[in-house]
């Protein structure tokens, strides 16, 4: 996701949320603060504060927030 503009990230999570509407499957996505913060300034997790995300990742399933990870993995804090 981080690859692609806003605009890219906004099909591809409708995308996602047709399969798992139509197949039944399940979306995990372990994501930096840029792919979060939308281009307008919004956020697909409104909940979650910018602050706690510096410097590390949000593991999200089905788009909504699950932990904090390090950016490889090297580190997890369930929410």
């Amino acid at each position: 996701m981080a690859y692609l503009d806003a605009g890219g990230r906004s099909r591809f999570r409708r995308t996602m949320a047709d399969l798992a509407a139509e197949r039944g499957c399940h979306w995990l996505s372990n994501e930096g603060l840029m792919v979060v913060v939308q281009a307008d300034g919004s956020s697909v997790v409104p909940e979650m504060d910018d602050a706690r995300l510096c410097g590390r990742f949000l593991l999200l399933q089905d788009g909504q927030p699950a932990a904090i990870t390090g950016p490889h993995g090297q580190s997890l804090e369930w929410l």
